[in-house]
């Protein structure tokens, strides 16, 4: 077996599926993430662990982020969580902000449980009570 990029995201996505009994037992969020190799003979794989919050919401980095610097992007700090729906129809949920990416510095999840990211513009999308 040779490791590159597609062995260290095979493993990660199998890892993922392996580490949730364990996520589970001690109710927190475990996330196999960045991953690494060389030479093509080894590499590793970081596990991020992350509380959960009594709505079910991950308290991960990009989520403490959101909240702290929310209105830096146009945001307000409990927005973290609304929903919002795009002129395509896709509706997703923001989950958390990367404040050093500046065109897309907004993460949020669709409905199938995938992350995407957003530019900072979505805020006028956000559905707000």
């Amino acid at each position: 077996m040779i490791i590159d990029r597609k062995t260290i995201d095979l493993l990660r996505s199998e890892i993922n599926e392996a580490i949730q009994a364990v996520a589970d037992k001690h109710g927190v969020s475990l996330k196999a993430s960045k991953g690494a190799y060389s030479n093509g003979t080894h590499g590793s794989v970081s596990i991020e662990v992350a509380t959960i919050d009594p709505g079910g919401m991950v308290q991960d980095r990009a989520a403490a982020d959101f909240r702290n610097m929310a209105s830096f992007f146009g945001f307000q700090p409990d927005d973290l969580g609304k929903t919002f729906t795009t002129p395509q129809g896709k509706t997703y949920t923001i989950v958390g902000l990367r404040p050093n990416a500046r065109k897309t510095p907004i993460v949020a999840r669709s409905a199938e449980g995938k992350d995407y990211v957003f530019p900072e513009s979505i805020a006028n999308l956000v559905k707000r009570v």
